[in-house]
């Protein structure tokens, strides 16, 4: 359960669902800790599609979570799996999968989510992916730090003649979606954020680092793409949305 809250509590936000997590824990905290993470990674669920990225009002659904957390507290609500339940039906009561899925979807997506949230969800994203090596908990707090920036994959001020021809004509369209979008550090990504896809993929003579060498997942994996088109926005943000 460490690693769920953890996570829970580097999200922020959690003024509403405190109370089903004391109420939880109070019921079940000692006898079924693996009820127990399932219950705080279904309000880490509810936090991050609400607040975070369907920007609901801070008291959105808080009478809901304490009458929840009373029924826990009162045996009325018996199991874990039950409060899971209601947690998830309180979820999509007000951010349900297809909003969700939109809001992810909105071609202004960088500009209209927060910088720390979009980085909170790419680090998810990367934990997904087929590599070796995954980030630990703690690195995602160092992610969510001021020294992590989102960063464009097509960067935002390229000339007309880098921009794939796939996107000529429509490149403010797609350049803030989801699908071109990834973490870099703020030193990479002020020395180097601005370069043609081409360019961050390899270190050149002049650079010491690049895609290939990066140490987080959700950059390194563009090294192996072989351009980056409209179609590969596309595809790049269905797999981060699945």
């Amino acid at each position: 359960m460490a690693e769920e809250l953890s996570r829970l509590l580097t999200l922020g936000r959690v003024a509403n669902v405190l109370p089903v997590l004391m109420a939880s824990h109070l019921e079940w905290g000692s006898d079924d800790p693996e009820g127990m993470a399932s219950i705080v990674d279904a309000c880490e669920t509810l936090v991050f599609r609400v607040y975070a990225v369907d920007r609901r009002r801070s008291d959105t659904g808080r009478g809901r979570l304490v009458s929840l957390a009373h029924d826990i507290h009162t045996g009325t609500c018996s199991a874990p799996s039950d409060a899971v339940a209601r947690v998830h039906e309180i979820t999509e009561s007000y951010a349900p999968r297809e909003r969700f899925e939109r809001d992810l979807r909105d071609p202004g997506f960088y500009d209209s989510t927060a910088s720390r949230d979009i980085r909170y969800l790419l680090f998810h994203y990367s934990q997904n992916l087929d590599t070796e090596l995954k980030e630990s908990a703690s690195d995602l707090s160092t992610i969510l730090s001021p020294e992590f920036q989102v960063e464009h994959v097509l960067a935002k001020n390229l000339s007309e003649e880098e921009i794939p021809s796939s996107l000529r004509g429509q490149f403010e369209e797609h350049v803030h979606r989801l699908g071109n979008l990834t973490i870099a550090s703020r030193y990479w990504n002020s020395s180097y954020g601005d370069l043609p896809f081409e360019e961050k993929k390899t270190s050149g003579s002049q650079r010491e680092k690049s895609y290939s060498s990066s140490t987080i997942r959700a950059q390194r994996v563009l090294a192996d793409v072989p351009e980056f088109t409209l179609e590969t926005i596309d595809r790049r943000e269905d797999d981060i949305v699945d």
